[in-house]
């Protein structure tokens, strides 16, 4: 007997799927984004890295650990494996042969919560670059003023009702961790030096001083090989860009090629022991740590940058879930 289609409608929210005019706009805005992007990379010498793995082991984990979306043993012959948030640790080493290189990958998040700022999965762009701190944050100025330039000379932010200026004339400013603690707790903030920020300190130090870098954290709160300032080993060579209406939008940091200390500050940091406990094996980190014991690295650092933040500071929008061609949240699965 023939099964009625009529009793196995649904109401379905077409608004996911038909593209309304906002949306294409979006599209089109992510065409030029992304062009513009790789126009970069290309333009400055960079290789690009492409079939990067979307699962991995847990060196595929960035900062924060307790967001990582573990596979099932079963789902992955028997292995303990997680959706990837980096391929960071895996592009490193392309360094040494490419000088400069580049990736494109989907970052996954366990996002308990569906807002205004949090997706669970969105487009990531890496690069690794040899050279220290400072080479890297160049790069990393030149890589979203291109952006911005090519968003501008699209005519796209008009639609959005955007400040072109404030885009156009990108400038980022620089305020280290240390210097914005005194400047929230002027502001009523309960922070002490050693907490990490949050959303709500990224976006007032945003307010007051436009995009910038925020950078030179503590040593605890940031990833296991992030280089040590010599003079200050508390702190790391690390920094946050940090865009008005979208927060931090890229991680970037100078890595630590000393083998031994990177081993030692892996086995004793708070992030180790939370991948152990969601299921991760000690030999995860093994390859990466071998690789630095058996091979001479040179100085190398490297980034991620959050498309969808960038796309959501271009646009002016205060929420990023209208900032990306297809949603993805812990409320929307398509």
């Amino acid at each position: 007997m023939p099964v009625s289609t009529d009793s196995m409608k649904v109401e379905v929210d077409l608004s996911r799927y038909i593209p309304d005019e906002r949306r294409l706009q979006v599209i089109r805005l992510w065409e030029v984004m992304n062009e513009a992007a790789i126009g970069y990379v290309k333009a400055n010498k960079y290789t690009a890295i492409s079939g990067m793995p979307h699962i991995a082991s847990a060196s595929a984990a960035c900062e924060d650990f307790n967001s990582v979306f573990k596979l099932d043993a079963c789902e992955y012959f028997g292995r303990s494996a997680f959706l990837c948030q980096s391929n960071q640790l895996l592009l490193e080493p392309f360094t040494k042969h490419f000088n400069r290189v580049w990736t494109y990958i989907h970052s996954f998040r366990k996002e308990l919560v569906a807002d205004n700022r949090r997706l669970a999965e969105f487009p990531l762009f890496e690069i690794e670059i040899l050279g220290g701190f400072e080479d890297l944050l160049v790069e990393l100025e030149g890589l979203l003023k291109a952006i911005c330039t090519a968003a501008v000379d699209s005519g796209l932010l008009e639609y959005f009702g955007r400040d072109v200026e404030a885009v156009r004339n990108i400038e980022l400013a620089r305020l280290s961790y240390s210097d914005a603690i005194p400047l929230l707790q002027e502001a009523g903030f309960p922070i002490e030096w050693g907490d990490d920020l949050g959303a709500e300190h990224e976006a007032f130090c945003a307010d007051k001083y436009g995009p910038l870098f925020l950078h030179s954290y503590p040593t605890p709160v940031k990833f296991f090989q992030m280089e040590l300032y010599e003079d200050n080993p508390g702190i790391v060579k690390s920094a946050d860009i940090v865009l008005p209406f979208s927060g931090e939008s890229t991680g970037a940091a100078e890595r630590d090629t000393d083998a031994a200390r990177v081993r030692e500050r892996l086995y004793e940091s708070s992030m180790y022991k939370k991948l152990l406990s969601q299921g991760a094996q000690p030999e995860d980190f093994e390859w990466y740590l071998q690789m630095l014991e058996a091979e001479h690295f040179p100085q190398h650092s490297g980034a991620g940058i959050g498309m969808a933040r960038v796309a959501q500071f271009l646009m002016g929008s205060n929420d990023i879930r209208e900032c990306v061609p297809f949603l993805t949240n812990c409320e929307n699965l398509l």
